[in-house]
């Protein structure tokens, strides 16, 4: 069985006992999910790059985690101090996960209050949704698998960029190499 907290990093990310074990086959069974969360390396640059620029944002910093899986980088986002982090995921089983893993960590003091979770896909999301109805400062999203294009990222990342992120906004990663 899948153990209960998962220590990534910040240490914060909690799993509800129950949550990946109550179908026959677990969640990440057969999904790179369970890789990434447990992916030190890739972990620590989003935990390094969030800290360097949310800081610059200001006190009403919002970050938007696209393909937000498990909620994983939202919760670096809140932990780290964005005020407003909102967490959008197309698949409505992870966008679930997204939630119950926040209320877990809310319920265990962890930051988390401030992070709101929307199951859809980004680019059914509207300002109406965002934090305060404005778009956000920072875009963070992890929708590159294992491999550069891996998960169709070019197609609806620079869809959110255009219309959800505020112009000189950063977006995190800002850029990518893919070797043959």
């Amino acid at each position: 069985p899948m153990t209960q907290t998962l220590a990534v990093l910040v240490g914060l990310l909690v799993i509800p006992s129950g949550v990946l074990g109550a179908k026959k086959k677990p969640l990440f069974e057969y999904d790179d999910h369970y890789v990434m969360l447990n992916d030190v390396g890739r972990n620590d640059f989003y935990r390094r790059a969030l800290r360097r620029v949310i800081p610059k944002c200001g006190a009403d910093c919002s970050v938007l985690d696209v393909g937000a899986g498990s909620g994983l980088l939202s919760m670096m986002a809140a932990h780290l101090g964005a005020p407003h982090v909102l967490a959008v995921e197309a698949n409505p089983a992870l966008a679930s996960l997204a939630e119950q893993t926040i209320e877990a960590n809310r319920k265990n003091n962890f930051p988390g209050s401030n992070v709101t979770v929307v199951a859809a896909l980004s680019s059914k999301v509207d300002l109406e949704q965002m934090p305060g109805q404005r778009r956000a400062d920072v875009l963070v999203t992890e929708t590159f698998g294992t491999m550069l294009l891996g998960e169709g990222a070019i197609n609806f990342v620079p869809d959110a960029r255009d219309r959800l992120l505020k112009e000189g906004g950063i977006v995190v990663p800002a850029g990518g190499c893919q070797y043959a």
